[in-house]
């Protein structure tokens, strides 16, 4: 009797666990989401969702850090953004230019172009597809293998050395490559597999706070930062000294966590601006300083 309740007690908590996994979602993105990762060789590493960010071209992406050190932010974080036809794109902020990286929507073995400067193949594809147990939800859970292509001959680089196609599991994202995998991962608040506690830190902030903008005086673009404690309708406008309202970078609903948008002032005077930001019963302005 003993036995048969355990295994029920299981079985309810499986369930529970997979019922909030969104099985149709192969690449989850939330500010706060993170997995980390054993690496053949090494300590292993964490992806983090540190933030998000608007980019001068209107589009707002993820921010996703490749981090050894938990604590230190990567210098070179990738730019990414789901858009409505499936695509999961990179933005080069270097370049001003988004490039195609997966397309979540892909048949096995449909190739697409990539070109982003760097990367030496130029194609990328889905080269295979099927189910497995998933230690972290402990159920059957479907994947998909994506590569990159040489072409003409259509050879996956995963058949040349050190190479690591990443492997996409529904309603995980990315669990493993050929010298990596997966052994836990909190993604929307939910906590799959197990997380070094060494690894705990902290993301989503606790406090209402708006950064100096970075550099500062500027020109012709700066970055300002901010942090949500809860996810909410936000605001944020650019106005003169006289009080005159330039433009506005903020207007709608943000998640809770660390935030990032770019002002580009290329088509204003020098001067002194203000940016003020609002969201839900918080408020707080800073002073920017355009220089040409």
């Amino acid at each position: 009797m003993k036995l048969i309740k355990t295994l029920f007690l299981v079985l309810i908590l499986t369930g529970c666990t997979i019922a909030q996994l969104d099985t149709t979602d192969y690449f989850p993105m939330h500010v706060g989401d993170k997995w980390q990762f054993s690496s053949l060789g090494s300590d292993g590493y964490t992806i983090y969702i540190s933030g998000d960010t608007l980019m001068p071209n209107g589009n707002r992406y993820f921010i996703r850090e490749n981090r050894t050190d938990p604590n230190i932010p990567a210098d070179y974080p990738w730019y990414l953004r789901k858009r409505q036809d499936g695509f999961v794109v990179r933005y080069i902020s270097g370049l001003d230019k988004e490039y195609e990286w997966l397309n979540l929507n892909a048949q096995k073995g449909e190739i697409w172009l990539n070109l982003p400067p760097d990367s030496t193949e130029g194609f990328w594809g889905l080269k295979d597809t099927g189910s497995y147990h998933n230690t972290l939800t402990g159920s059957v859970l479907k994947y998909k293998l994506y590569d990159c292509v040489y072409l003409p001959d259509t050879i996956w680089c995963s058949e040349t050395p050190d190479t690591e196609p990443p492997t996409l599991t529904q309603g995980l994202g990315i669990t493993g490559t050929f010298f990596s995998h997966c052994y836990g991962a909190i993604i929307n608040g939910v906590t799959y597999g197990t997380v070094s506690v060494e690894d705990e830190t902290e993301i989503l902030p606790k406090h209402f706070s708006l950064s100096q903008n970075y550099p500062n005086p500027f020109n012709p673009e700066t970055v300002i930062s901010f942090t949500l404690p809860a996810a909410g309708y936000s605001k944020g406008v650019v106005y003169d000294v006289l009080g005159n309202e330039v433009t506005t970078l903020l207007n709608g609903d943000m998640s809770a966590g660390n935030h990032e948008v770019r002002f580009n002032a290329i088509d204003l005077s020098s001067g002194v601006y203000f940016f003020r930001l609002e969201s839900g019963n918080f408020s707080s302005a800073i002073k920017m300083v355009v220089g040409k």
